[in-house]
């Protein structure tokens, strides 16, 4: 499973590295207020929110 996932503040990706450790993330870019990052990991882990 990949999927992307764009944030507008750093507190809410530290938050979902910390909730989901099973998934390997990198950031793929980035603008003034926005961070896309890559989340990729097993088809059977599902994406948790803290």
């Amino acid at each position: 499973m990949i999927f992307y996932k764009k944030y507008f503040d750093v507190d809410d990706l530290n938050k979902d590295i910390r909730s989901n450790p099973q998934l390997l993330h990198e950031v793929e870019g980035y603008t003034g207020n926005s961070i896309l990052v890559k989340w990729a990991g097993l088809s059977t882990k599902e994406f948790k929110r803290e």
